[in-house]
């Protein structure tokens, strides 16, 4: 607590910055006034923050049995309607929906009544709509909805048709007053708690309105039958910029990151504990702590709690908490716990009736106003006129204020009492408390606008090498939220195997959205091949085999042992060392950032001994023969156009001219021999030309020609008389002389002749020889 003249030089120095921050700095006016409970009954006073400095008002409502309201202001802050939910209505139903001047809107009888917990209504603004409002409300521990059409019935307003408590959550399924609006990054958050599992339902809504299916989040150690079946204590509130929500009650306090993009809480952090046992037994009853309420600092970065305790059934005084909620970890957190109020007694009547009983108050509910400025419910009343009531203590229900909630300790102002609820004005009431057994004062829920769409920002682009590796893991922005890669998958770190363009878009806090690309190109390492080499052959190959999709230039350096370089080159894709020794070697691979070396051994290959036979042969023209080989698996003889077939080991062969064939033969490892068979031809051919023929038509011997040629050709046959005259020539065997000149008959005679045999090695052979002509 500080002084009185240190508070007042801390605000002297500080209203020069208030006067210089430019317009908007404040929040919206939908939240202009605040309404609360004055007599525990009725609900018809309200914080009114229109004016330079707040004030305390009321409005023509019915005040009968209810403690609930809520008002909703127009972005100017002008009241538009209250909403005022009813406990225990003789008549039911009653109209809970109203105009400024208090005149029931028609059809607004909402389901309320003996079944309506302690609930205050959430109004969410239809982000999609300037006119309609959701109003979120429990019966029966069920939520239930009202959607608001301020432009139906030529603007008196109305609810939409259809749309009228409509059961969100089943009767039964959840806590009342862990209920909340909060900000999302397209629209808002509806979080209540569930009263069945330790669970927290988070329904959208944006411009296309409520979306009924509710996001589920495990959240929460607090045993649900245990901590919130003693509902009248504790609220679930959100940070203003949806980052963290908090829940404090019977049992302590707990924080839950949560995620305005997805409407997931993400972890549960206990910051409180009361240690408390079961509310019905009576030693806790006589001595228990609890939390009432917790409210953030505008600036997301403070959480206030208000604590009440009871020591041998005593009421001690209650406590403001101040935590530092931006410090790193949970432990630093709680180690930030400052206290920042103890609140004071107030004076009530004894037996006698005269008023000199102190009391301790409690602490009650929390506010944060549009004025950046946090109000507590000071939980007291007292039976003094204002002028009256002593120096340390209360003057009757109230507000203390933090003037500069953002800050730290002492420095965030706290002022006692800075706002009073005026005395008896037969509009307020006559027996005023917001305190009771623990802080009642009701104070309204936040109405929570949407924001204006996010912006849509380029992020920041990363070029990744992964070296020699077969995977890398690129990694989204750790602060990011709603993470959403280019392949729909959502979380953090992808195991990506290709090169390739990657893009992953998130949430940043202030729900800016932000897509990140990653460029990554691959360098693995590549795959070495040995290939054996065989025995006198140097046929080894040594191959360094890369992916196609890497294309990065990479260097290779070939080497023996002793260090001599065999080879090198650069380029992007495999390489191959060539004609390689049975040995081993050395292969050092780099590029950019990448070096790495490997050993390879080329291994020596089995021979093959190959064996042919004949290895030598003389083959009459025209004949066959038939080649072996053995030794080997596959085969290869040439030439091959004499033989069958020219890859098996025992082709046939007809060779026409001496021929020497080589047989190449493999083993299984590649391994290859060479044969030889050589062939030689024989060419000797049968008598060709009679001695005597007699061409007298009696068709015998009529006709002289050489005969027999077989693999011969004739290349001349001429026939000469005695004195050396040419009486016949042809070079066509089929043709022969038939004793005739110029088709005149030859004289019965000797006669003389010469044939030119072609032999298929190209040599030409002279046949000389006589013959005698008969008749």
């Amino acid at each position: 607590m500080i002084s009185k003249r240190l508070y007042d030089f801390l605000i002297a120095c500080l209203c020069m910055f208030y006067i210089l921050q430019p317009a908007g700095l404040f929040a919206q006016g939908e939240n202009n006034i605040c309404f609360f409970s004055t007599i525990e009954t009725v609900a018809n006073t309200a914080i009114d923050f229109s004016g330079t400095s707040p004030t305390i008002t009321s409005y023509p409502l019915p005040g009968n049995g209810t403690w609930w309201s809520a008002a909703v202001c127009k972005p100017n802050g002008q009241l538009r309607f209250i909403v005022q939910l009813r406990v225990n209505v003789p008549g039911y139903p009653e109209p809970c929906i109203f105009r400024v001047n208090g005149t029931p809107i028609v059809g607004t009888e909402l389901r309320t009544g003996a079944l309506t917990e302690s609930c205050k209504p959430v109004v969410v603004p239809h982000p999609g709509n300037a006119d309609q409002y959701y109003i979120f409300y429990s019966y029966g521990k069920g939520l239930l909805y009202s959607l608001l059409d301020m432009g139906l019935n030529g603007g008196a307003g109305g609810i939409v048709a259809g749309q009228k408590d409509v059961v969100l959550s089943a009767y039964g399924t959840i806590v009342a007053k862990k209920m909340t609006a909060v900000k999302g990054c397209r629209g808002i958050w509806l979080v209540v708690r569930s009263r069945t599992a330790n669970q927290f339902y988070s329904f959208g809504i944006d411009g296309a309105g409520l979306h009924p299916e509710p996001v589920i989040s495990e959240a929460g150690t607090f045993s649900a039958p245990f901590h919130y079946n003693y509902d009248d204590f504790g609220f679930l509130k959100a940070a203003p910029d949806g980052s963290m929500l908090a829940c404090c009650g019977w049992q302590g306090i707990e924080l839950f990151p949560f995620e305005p993009c997805s409407g997931k809480i993400t972890n549960t952090l206990v910051l409180e504990t009361t240690g408390n046992g079961d509310p019905l037994a009576p030693a806790t009853a006589l001595n228990h702590t609890r939390f009432q309420d917790i409210c953030f600092s505008p600036d997301n970065s403070k959480l206030y709690a208000s604590q009440n305790y009871w020591i041998n059934g005593l009421l001690m005084p209650g406590r403001l908490f101040q935590y530092d909620v931006d410090q790193s970890g949970l432990p630093a957190i709680i180690a930030s716990k400052n206290l920042i109020i103890t609140n004071q007694p107030s004076l009530l009547q004894d037996i006698s009736g005269l008023c000199i009983l102190t009391v301790q108050n409690p602490l009650g509910e929390i506010k944060a106003g549009p004025d950046r400025k946090v109000y507590i419910d000071n939980g007291s009343q007292t039976c003094l006129p204002l002028a009256l009531v002593p120096a340390g203590y209360n003057p009757g229900p109230g507000f203390h204020v933090l003037h500069q909630p953002d800050l730290a300790g002492p420095a965030c102002l706290p002022e006692l009492n800075t706002l009073v609820v005026p005395a008896y004005t037969g509009t307020l009431g006559t027996s005023f408390s917001m305190g009771g057994m623990g802080g009642f004062s009701y104070l309204q829920q936040e109405v929570v606008c949407a924001s204006s769409p996010p912006d849509t920002l380029p992020g920041q682009t990363f070029q990744i090498m992964s070296c020699f590796k077969d995977s890398v893991v690129i990694a989204a922005d750790s602060n990011g939220k709603c993470k959403r890669w280019d392949d729909a998958s959502s979380q953090r770190d992808r195991l990506v195997y290709g090169s390739g363009t990657y893009w992953v878009s998130y949430y940043r806090k202030d729900c800016s959205y932000v897509t990140d690309t990653f460029r990554v190109q691959f360098s693995r390492v590549p795959r070495l091949i040995s290939k054996g080499s065989c025995p006198g052959q140097r046929d080894g190959m040594l191959i360094a085999v890369r992916s196609a999709a890497d294309t990065g230039m990479l260097s290779y350096t070939w080497s023996s042992l002793d260090g001599s370089v065999l080879q090198y080159r650069e380029r992007r894709g495999s390489d191959t060392l060539y004609a390689v020794e049975p040995g081993s070697y050395r292969l050092r691979i780099t590029g950019a950032s990448c070096d790495t070396a490997m050993m390879a051994i080329v291994a020596a290959l089995p021979a093959t001994e190959l064996t042919v036979r004949p290895t030598e042969a003389t083959l009459p023209y025209g004949d066959n023969l038939t080649l072996h080989a053995e030794g080997a698996l596959l085969y290869s003889w040439w030439p091959s156009g004499p033989l069958d077939t020219p890859t098996k080991a025992d082709p046939v062969t007809r060779p026409l001219k001496p021929t020497i064939f080589s047989v190449v033969g493999w083993n299984q490892y590649g391994c290859r021999d060479t044969g030889y068979v050589k062939i030689a031809i024989d060419y000797k051919m049968p008598d060709l030309l009679a001695s005597a023929f007699s061409p007298n038509g009696d068709g015998l011997n009529d006709v002289f020609k050489p005969m027999g040629f077989t693999y011969q050709r004739l290349e001349s046959f001429a026939v000469y008389n005695r004195y050396g005259q040419e009486v016949f020539r042809t070079s066509d065997a089929a043709r022969g002389w038939d004793g005739t000149q110029d088709g005149r008959p030859c004289p019965v005679g000797v006669y003389y002749y010469q044939v030119g045999i072609l032999y298929p090695d190209g040599r030409i052979k002279k046949v000389k020889g006589d013959i005698t002509l008969l008749r």
